[in-house]
Order: C-alpha cells, then structure tokens, then sequence
C-alpha cells in the first residue's frame, strides 16, 4: 500500500476516533464525577477501570493518528512499517479497555430494552444505566439511551482496533 493510500484510510479514521475520543472522555469523567453512586459495590467492579482505560487509549489512538496520518504523507516504506508496529501496539493497548467495558455493556442495541433490569443484583434494584439515567436527567431518565450510547461507544471502539 502506498503512503498516498495510506494516509487517505487513516485520515478517515480520525474522525472516527475524534467523537469516540471524546465521547470517552466525557464517559469517563462523569463516572469519576458521580463516583459515590456509579461504582458502588451493586455494580460491576470493572466500570471504573474499564471508562478510565478506553478513555486514555482512545485519546491516545486519536493524537497518535493524527501524527501518523502527516508522516505517512511522506511515502517512506521504512517509516510506513514503523507506524504499522505502533499501531499493532495501540490495538494491544485497546484490548483491555474494551474487554473491560465489555463485562459491564450489553454487546447489542437490542439488549437495552431490558436496561432497566441490566446485570441487577441482588443488593439493588436499580441497573447502573438506570442510575446513570437519572443523574443525567433526573426529571426524564432514559436508561434505553443511556445503554445505547454507550453500546454504540463500544461497538465502534472494537471496530477502530
């Protein structure tokens, strides 16, 4: 593939990467925010770890991509092979995160219609998209939403790596 080719499919996976990113980061933030009611000990243990890592990675992957897409413009085949190594290493690096995400997210849109009853416990009888919901919008939750976007989120974040 020459480098021509190559930038052009990278340059149109940042903009992917930059709503993911970013919708990652803003993920993240709000579960460290709320952190007293979305990682209590009723919810799955991974969520905290899993938002933080699919943050970093995911903003991670974004700038790198933007370094890579300018350095491929160059045609250097030697060069070409370096960023390939690299992004072997990021897609490593995103497994985690994904894996994490993936013990706490439904893998389907179709699994939110039951997002009010997702991974309940025994301890409570609120679903984590259930809580998320209501801190988001307290006077209208949308648990079905809150599922959705985050199993859009995740959907595309494997697809990316």
């Amino acid at each position: 593939m020459s480098g021509g080719t190559f930038a052009f499919f990278r340059f149109s996976v940042i903009l992917l990467l930059c709503n993911l990113a970013w919708t990652a980061r803003s993920n993240s933030l709000l579960v460290s925010k709320h952190a007293a009611e979305l990682l209590g000990p009723q919810f799955n243990s991974n969520i905290g770890r899993g938002e933080r890592a699919t943050y970093i990675g995911l903003m991670f992957c974004f700038w790198y991509n933007i370094v890579a897409w300018i350095l491929s413009i160059l045609d250097s085949c030697v060069l070409l092979v370096y960023i390939g190594v690299i992004d072997l290493g990021v897609v490593a690096a995103l497994i985690p995160a994904a894996y994490l995400q993936s013990s706490y997210i439904p893998h389907w849109k179709k699994t939110c219609q039951s997002a009010t009853s997702w991974q309940v416990s025994n301890t409570s009888d609120e679903s984590w998209f259930t809580v998320l919901a209501k801190l988001l919008k307290p006077a209208d939750p949308d648990p079905k939403g809150c599922c959705e976007k985050y199993v859009e989120t995740w959907v595309f974040t494997v697809a990316v790596m």
